[in-house]
């Protein structure tokens, strides 16, 4: 079910950076794959635009987590507003570094 948007998307500066470090790192291995897994964080990303409430709560209230499907990422984001008019992505990690804080 729908529940409004399409919201704003925002990507924190971290965020920007783990996404940078995540292509740094999968780039030079498979180019291919490196594209897909990227495209598909940006597109369960831009999803949240549409069903925000997707992920699972994550500490604080505002704070939650969308895992990436068939790869070993969680985004971090929170919903900004009441009714709620943006996302900001707050930080991709891939599932191997444990414990998220910020």
């Amino acid at each position: 079910m729908e529940e409004g948007g399409p919201l704003s998307l925002r990507y924190s500066g971290r965020a920007l950076t783990q996404l940078d470090d995540i292509l740094d790192y999968l780039l030079p291995r498979n180019e291919r794959a490196a594209t897909k897994i990227f495209g598909i964080i940006q597109k369960t990303c831009e999803r949240l635009t549409r069903f925000p409430y997707l992920g699972r709560p994550a500490g604080p209230a505002e704070l939650h987590e969308m895992s990436v499907s068939d790869y070993p990422y969680v985004i971090t984001y929170r919903i900004i507003g009441d009714p709620p008019s943006e996302i900001e992505v707050l930080g991709v990690f891939h599932t191997s570094l444990g414990e998220r804080k910020f």
